[in-house]
């Protein structure tokens, strides 16, 4: 099983891409089981994921406790000198208007990146005829959370991998860890939903 299972997600940020309009945290899942898969919509296997993502919704549709947040994710092009990922350019990073207050500033840059995110992410819902809400995870503090619980869980850091799935249970707890898209990771997925309802988790 994979080192992070078991460990609370301590923190979740993510912010509403299409068809929705609330921020959610770690704190708005509580009491339900969620599903977060991190991709990157430039990537060839972004499409097929965002299928398989919208049928397992449906079948889970009537399961009010389950959410599926697709997470659409930046296209990392170069990283720091300690290997975290940075997001964008440095030209991109260096366009803050120097006149505006830094607050406002930051909340363009961050409205800037996030709709970059709408446009390469809305065209693939379309094509796969899906409502499904998608999100963005702003600065990469979910997937820092869970690279942390990685490396200290396995005594490795490791660079986070496109696509990667989770689930977590009611209390936050880390229950299921997919990277990539192996060929029966809805019905994993399922499964492990069931064990968690049946379990009150």
């Amino acid at each position: 099983r994979q080192p992070a299972v078991s460990h609370v997600l301590y923190q979740v940020n993510l912010l509403p891409l299409t068809g929705d309009k609330k921020p959610i945290a770690l704190s708005d899942l509580k009491n339900h089981q969620a599903v977060l898969c991190f991709f990157v919509p430039q990537r060839a296997e972004a499409q097929e994921m965002l299928k398989r993502l919208a049928s397992l919704q449906r079948k889970l549709r009537n399961r009010s406790t389950v959410r599926v947040f697709p997470v659409s994710c930046e296209f990392v092009q170069r990283t720091s000198p300690d290997g975290e990922a940075v997001q964008g350019s440095s030209q991109e990073a260096s366009r803050e208007d120097a006149t505006m207050p830094p607050d406002a500033a930051a909340a363009a840059l961050q409205e800037e990146y996030l709709e970059r995110l709408r446009a390469e992410t809305t065209p693939l819902l379309t094509r796969i005829k899906s409502e499904m809400p998608a999100y963005a995870d702003p600065g990469g503090l979910t997937r820092r959370a869970f690279k942390d619980i990685q490396a200290a869980a396995s005594g490795q850091q490791r660079p986070f991998v496109y696509p990667t799935t989770l689930v977590l249970d009611g209390a936050g707890c880390i229950r299921g860890v997919w990277f990539g898209a192996p060929p029966r990771l809805e019905a994993e997925i399922e499964d492990l939903l069931n064990q968690l309802l049946q379990q009150g988790r």
